[in-house]
Parts: C-alpha cells; sequence; structure tokens
C-alpha cells in the first residue's frame, strides 16, 4: 500500500483545474519563483530553503514540516520545489509532481497520466506578507505557470477538510472539487 491510500478522503477536499478554467487574474510582477528540480539546484539555492524552512516553523506548528535533508528527498524523488519569491525575498514555496499522487511529494501514489500534475504544500510566511492578499496572489500566479510551464492540462490538489481557508483560495482561482482518488 502507498502512502496515497492511507489518506481518510473522507478528511480532505479533492480539488481539480484545467489549464483553461482560472479565473480572471491581475498578473503582478512584484512575484516570482525559483524552481528546483535538481537535488544540485536544492544545494545552490540552500540559504532561500533555509528561509522558508525557518518561516515555515515560526508559523505554524507542523511536526512533519521537511528539513532541508528531506528537501532533497522530495526533489530527488522527481517532485519540484518552487520558492515563492516577493521581489528579492524568499517568502514561500508550493510543491508539485508529474508522476504520481503523492502523500509527501517523496514517496510513491497513484500514477498520473501525461498530461496531469499534482500540486501541494503551499505556503507563504506570515512575516512576509508585504501586501494584503499575498498567498492567494503567489498561490493564484504559481499554480497557472506550473502547468504551464510543464505543459500540462489539469492540476489535482487536495486541502484539509479544516483548512477552510485553503479550500477557498484554491476554489477563488478556479479550482472545482473533483474525487481524483478514489476515481483512479
Amino acid at each position: 500500500m502507498t502512502p496515497i491510500e492511507t489518506v481518510d478522503t473522507s478528511t480532505i477536499t479533492q480539488l481539480k483545474v484545467g489549464k483553461n478554467e482560472f479565473s480572471n487574474h491581475k498578473w503582478d510582477p512584484r512575484f516570482s519563483f525559483d524552481v528546483i528540480t535538481t537535488v544540485d539546484e536544492v544545494v545552490s539555492k540552500k540559504s532561500k530553503i533555509d528561509r522558508v524552512l525557518e518561516r515555515l516553523n515560526d508559523d505554524i506548528d507542523w511536526p512533519e514540516a521537511p528539513t532541508y535533508e528531506i528537501v532533497k528527498e522530495m526533489v530527488a524523488f522527481g517532485s519540484q520545489c518552487w520558492i515563492l519569491m516577493y521581489e528579492d525575498l524568499a517568502c514561500g514555496w508550493f510543491w508539485g509532481n508529474n508522476n504520481v499522487i503523492t502523500k509527501d511529494f517523496k514517496s510513491d501514489g497513484y500514477k498520473l497520466e501525461p498530461h496531469e500534475c499534482y500540486l501541494g504544500t503551499g505556503t507563504v510566511s506570515r512575516k512576509d506578507k508585504k501586501i494584503v492578499n499575498a498567498s492567494q496572489i503567489a498561490f493564484r500566479q504559481a499554480v497557472e505557470l506550473y502547468v504551464s510551464y510543464n505543459k500540462k492540462d489539469i492540476a489535482y490538489l487536495y486541502c484539509d477538510n479544516w483548512n477552510i481557508w485553503s479550500i477557498k483560495l484554491c476554489k477563488g482561482l478556479g479550482m472545482y472539487e473533483h474525487d481524483f482518488i478514489n476515481g483512479r
């Protein structure tokens, strides 16, 4: 059994968006992304990763939060780390995988079709929010760019049901509920 098969789907909201289904959005050029796809890039961008990890641990109580070594494992597994930049400040990240729906971005899961991708674990530090709605702007732009950058047609992600804010954020960018885990 893969770790994704252990997810209790009654406790999550599964979401989907197609490349042409994103809500209207005015692009904010102050946000950009440092895409990390190799372990060598993890090493060369260690200071940015360390800053995101430090802020992540300051912001939330998350016992399973990745460490620098786990970030290397996640990227070695084939997951992409997108460091969210506000101007020159590394202020968050989100993760994607083009091969599997994975619970932790470092272990096997359900295979994706070539036109699909799986996203998750997005965060923007509360301490670094320089503008109102920074999380919404950064995540909205990141998801659309990820789909385009990787030449995908469909993106999936899931949110824990208790995280109402995250579900609203995802629906606001055009995602809608879709059972992509049990439907496989």
